[in-house]
């Protein structure tokens, strides 16, 4: 029931699907540590000021996730408390800083070994229907080669893909964090 109430909430706010999933994951952690920590039943008008700041340090300290999970969980924390305020359940002022984040260039997290490549290329090859074959070809194109994740490439149209001559580019209409981006093919020569 307060779920159905919160999702509401964020549907109202023009979130993403994934994003209001991933909110509602999080509220529903933080409720369970709740009843763990307190050895009492989760209840919205029941939450102390320093019940949030507590879980983001046993999420710091105990779990020992990253800054940048922290700061995500922080943000679906705001979100959450925010829609207790409208509520009148939450009198207090909203703090949770994000934790700084160092910024040093490094590599892409994820790259292919060549043997995943060639598995991967090998199972492409194995698909009897040529058109799920030449779709799956060239998702792994884009992945390897312009860097677009697989969620993006499931989501594009083929009128995303624009091939005409000194235009060549790929539309994500709905990339990471909901951003509108143009992906510029090179041409061979």
């Amino acid at each position: 029931m307060m779920m159905n109430i919160f999702e509401k909430f964020l549907i109202d706010q023009q979130m993403s699907q994934k994003t209001i999933y991933e909110y509602i994951r999080v509220v529903t952690r933080f409720s369970k540590w709740y009843e763990e920590t307190k050895g009492i039943v989760f209840s919205e008008d029941q939450i102390q000021k320093q019940d949030p700041h507590e879980y983001v340090a046993y999420l710091r300290y105990i779990r020992k996730l990253s800054p940048r999970s922290i700061n995500k969980i922080q943000a679906a924390l705001r979100k959450y408390l925010q829609y207790l305020q409208r509520r009148s359940l939450w009198p207090h002022e909203i703090n949770l800083p994000d934790i700084p984040i160092q910024k040093k260039a490094i590599a892409p997290r994820r790259k292919r070994e060549p043997y995943e490549i060639s598995s991967i290329l090998r199972a492409i090859e194995l698909e009897k229907n040529s058109f799920l074959r030449a779709r799956d070809r060239c998702m792994l194109y884009f992945e390897l080669f312009l860097g677009i994740r697989i969620g993006e490439c499931m989501d594009l149209l083929i009128q995303d893909v624009i091939l005409t001559p000194g235009k060549q580019k790929i539309i994500i209409r709905d990339g990471k964090g909901g951003k509108y981006d143009e992906i510029h093919i090179r041409e061979n020569r």
